[in-house]
């Protein structure tokens, strides 16, 4: 089985794939994979777009080999952050509208976990030592409804998490997934 949790930062996307992946003995995978991470700081700080979206893409497409060979072992994959997330933070980009994602493989199920409360998300977000560009981006009202809009079209199954706690959102999941 191969889950995704999506949604912008202070979601709950880390905490709540720990706790899911504790209760389903299940693997949690993260996007850009550790291959990826040597040369991240020195793509997000050149602040090129569009060397952000490739580099970011180019991880989705890695990580979609090393979910599958996971998946192919017996393991149950849960990802936090999968493609959904660069084309929803990158959609302004014409290339993020061109890409062929039919080579990736597809999520059993895909999660949109939500904070609509722009406090709670802030709170959430307010104690990491280093938010990174995504997180500066959706500081922004107009950005955020935007990255949101671009999530939407993908038709995933949204959780709002504002006044849930982790447990709670878990439980959601594994209702959904145990239909």
């Amino acid at each position: 089985m191969f889950i995704v949790l999506e949604g912008l930062d202070g979601a709950g996307k880390t905490e709540v794939s720990h706790l899911l992946a504790n209760e389903l003995g299940a693997y949690i995978y993260r996007t850009p994979p550790d291959d990826y991470k040597t040369i991240r700081s020195n793509v997000d700080s050149i602040g090129c777009k569009l060397s952000q979206f490739y580099y970011y893409m180019s991880g989705v497409f890695y990580a979609s080999i090393q979910i599958e060979e996971l998946i192919n072992g017996g393991r149950i994959v849960i990802c936090d952050r999968y493609y959904y997330s660069t084309l929803a933070y990158f959609s302004e980009l014409p290339e993020a509208n061109i890409v062929n994602i039919s080579r990736l493989l597809q999520p059993d199920y895909a999660f949109f976990l939500n904070v609509a409360d722009d406090a709670v998300r802030e709170a959430r977000v307010c104690g990491r030592a280093n938010s990174g560009w995504a997180e500066e981006m959706c500081s922004k009202s107009y950005e955020r409804s935007r990255i949101i809009a671009a999530y939407q079209r993908f038709n995933l199954i949204s959780i709002e998490t504002s006044d849930l706690s982790i447990a709670e959102v878990v439980e959601r999941i594994k209702r959904c997934i145990q239909k």
